[in-house]
């Protein structure tokens, strides 16, 4: 990302990626990348950098300081300092409420996100709505 509050346009016409600004459920909005052709659950990811992470896990601690940590999937960083090149190491978890086969009741589940090959951060919850949105704006599009 640049230095400016806008996302800039990829140099690459030909890179299926573009930046956008996001919502997660109400919170937000936050810089991303999108990329078309890699989707899950046939819905399009947005990845995060590593600030970008720590942005949006201080939002979901603070809702689920207000709210009551059973009712709200939280984002964690732990960081690792740096690695031989100085860029940060951290492990990304995802704490969330999950049903196991034959459980009546959810458990917590922890999972570890990885970064992509960017460096970037796919996260969120299975059930967060995602809205791409103008970063001054509410207007979700």
């Amino acid at each position: 990302m640049t230095d400016t509050d806008q996302p800039q346009p990829l140099a690459d016409a030909e890179d299926p990626r573009t930046d956008a600004w996001v919502h997660i459920d109400t919170l937000g909005p936050y810089e991303a990348k999108i990329d078309p052709t890699k989707r899950w659950k046939g819905l399009v990811r947005p990845r995060f950098a590593l600030d970008t992470v720590r942005k949006i896990a201080a939002r979901t601690q603070e809702q689920a300081d207000k709210n009551n940590y059973e009712s709200v999937e939280t984002i964690h960083v732990i960081d690792g300092g740096t690695d031989r090149e100085g860029n940060p190491r951290a492990v990304v978890l995802h704490v969330r409420w999950v049903y196991v086969e034959d459980e009546e009741e959810a458990q917590y589940a922890t999972l570890v996100m990885q970064p992509d090959d960017e460096g970037l951060y796919s996260i969120g919850g299975d059930e967060w709505n995602w809205y791409e949105a103008a970063p001054d704006t509410d207007n979700r599009t």
